[in-house]
């Protein structure tokens, strides 16, 4: 058993450190995800101003300039 799990611990590790077609598609894949993530979903949700008619943006520390 304990040469089986040593065996595993170097399959895992030579998997990670060695870039092959399948890890450089995870890992584009999660960087796409983190990219779409931050930049579509919530920046939209963190910078979601309120804005009048005219497209201008209100908010609570702007001065009024009638």
């Amino acid at each position: 058993m304990i040469k089986k799990l040593i065996w595993l611990k170097e399959y895992i590790d030579i998997n990670i450190i060695t870039l092959n077609k399948t890890n450089i598609a995870w890992i584009i894949g999660a960087l796409f995800v983190i990219y779409f993530f931050t930049t579509k979903v919530l920046l939209y949700d963190l910078y979601d101003f309120a804005r009048d008619k005219d497209g201008n943006i209100v908010g609570s520390y702007q001065t009024q300039n009638d």
